[in-house]
């Protein structure tokens, strides 16, 4: 499979009439990252929809000498554009190679771009520079006045009810497993000027995905960006729990300004795209500066909890401590759950405790683990035998989404009384140092490590 990458923008060639021609610059590369060279015929089409399910619009050949993979062709000049294609509301680019099939995916363009006189650059792919921009004062990091070393682009309102010069990244590799936050610095220098900053996945075969919330999704759409802000919005990976399955996570992430989404498992590609709509002032202009992604890959859970109660246990079964709900748990991931329970024999004679671990996931119906046996607390012939039983288990829940998880105990004695935590002088301390506060001081009684295992 070829791909499309680095700069790809049509620039009008004329900056006083609409244009009759249009500058396509672009680098094609083949599946092993290796640039295309040579002569090749690249073909060029123009349809009213990104699928292509109807007839091209337009369509030219073009011969093109390439170096590196780069290539740079004058569309128009042999085939002038038709009326259909200039009167367009929407427009997508079809590229194809020694007539294969046309690469995917095709590029939205702006039909300003064939309609109006502006010569701003509509970027279809890549991080196009625009030097009208190097020096936009940005905020935060960036002190004022300082030239960006990143990307820059300018929506301007040239006339019309419609959508002014968007742009769009590079689709880039992502991992449907991770946490991706993406961001955006905006600004307008009119209040009515509707900013859009969103995106669109595809598959690994670079075929669009566009169902539910995915088929227009937005991180940020609205008005009032009058001075530079930030805008991020998060993809999320596909267990996070969505209940209409269309890409709409059950709650949005509190650290971002902007919408979130869910990614479907079969995501592969993700690009930004951004621009403005819809201004009543003519002149009016929004720029947009350093699109940015960042993995955002949570540490795995763990989780202490301790029970610090006395608890004197008979030959029947007798609920223990239950412990607190832990969230956050990732789709698929296993759970380690290792605890230690300090006992006592108080039966005069040969004996010990039963303990039964019981889990939760989601609040759900509530699962044994199994029992230790007499043998797992205390075994000893003689009375008021001290110890502690302690165990680990790999528990393979089988969720689906992400999950969560709740523990709880259940102790018997083998033939009399054994006492939970009591009667062993825990944290009786030497004096030289504080008893740390918390969880942290008292994990000498019965304590629970729920770890998530990925």
């Amino acid at each position: 499979m070829i791909r499309l990458i680095g700069l790809a923008a049509l620039i009008p060639a004329l900056a006083t009439a609409a244009p009759t021609t249009l500058t396509s610059q672009g680098r094609l590369i083949d599946t092993a990252g290796s640039p295309i060279n040579g002569d090749h015929t690249l073909t060029f089409s123009l349809y009213t929809d990104e699928a292509g399910s109807s007839a091209a619009l337009w369509s030219e050949n073009n011969a093109a000498s390439m170096a590196d993979g780069y290539y740079a062709v004058v569309l128009g000049d042999d085939t002038p554009f038709p009326a259909t294609v200039l009167s367009a509301t929407s427009l997508y680019l079809g590229i194809s190679i020694d007539n294969a099939a046309d690469l995917r995916p095709r590029e939205a363009i702006a039909a300003s771009v064939l309609a109006t006189d502006t010569i701003t650059p509509i970027v279809l792919e890549g991080h196009l520079q625009q030097p009208s921009l190097v020096a936009m004062d940005l905020p935060g990091s960036e002190a004022p006045g300082t030239p960006i070393n990143g990307y820059a682009h300018r929506s301007v309102n040239t006339g019309g009810a419609g959508c002014f010069n968007w742009a769009r990244t590079t689709p880039e590799a992502v991992d449907s497993s991770q946490n991706y936050e993406f961001s955006l610095w905006i600004r307008s220098d009119t209040a009515d000027m509707d900013n859009y900053f969103g995106f669109h996945l595809y598959d690994e075969n670079m075929d669009r995905i566009s169902t539910g919330a995915l088929s227009n999704p937005y991180f940020k759409s609205g008005e009032n960006d009058s001075g530079w802000a930030r805008w991020t919005g998060r993809l999320l990976h596909h267990g996070t729990p969505d209940a209409n399955n269309d890409g709409s996570p059950d709650a949005q992430i509190s650290e971002t300004n902007g919408s979130d989404f869910v990614m479907p498992s079969n995501a592969a590609y993700a690009s930004m795209r951004y621009g403005s709509c819809y201004s009543p002032t003519v002149g009016a202009t929004s720029d947009f500066a350093m699109p940015n992604r960042i993995a955002m890959e949570s540490p795995p859970v763990a989780n202490v909890q301790v029970d610090s109660s006395t608890r004197n246990i008979g030959t029947g079964w007798t609920g223990g401590p239950t412990f607190n709900t832990i969230s956050g748990f990732r789709a698929g991931s296993k759970v380690r759950l290792t605890y230690k329970v300090p006992m006592r024999n108080n039966s005069g004679s040969w004996g010990g405790g039963y303990i039964e671990p019981q889990i939760r996931f989601n609040g759900g119906t509530w699962q044994s683990l199994g029992s230790s046996g007499y043998d797992g607390g205390v075994m000893n012939i003689g009375d008021d035998a001290i110890g502690s039983y302690s165990n680990s288990l790999l528990i393979d829940p089988g969720q689906t989404t992400d999950f969560s998880v709740q523990t709880r105990f259940y102790y018997r004695s083998y033939d009399s009384t054994v006492i939970v935590n009591g009667s062993h002088d825990v944290n009786h301390i030497s004096g030289s140092a504080s008893l740390m506060s918390g969880v942290n001081g008292t994990q000498h009684y019965t304590n629970v490590l729920v770890e998530e295992v990925r």
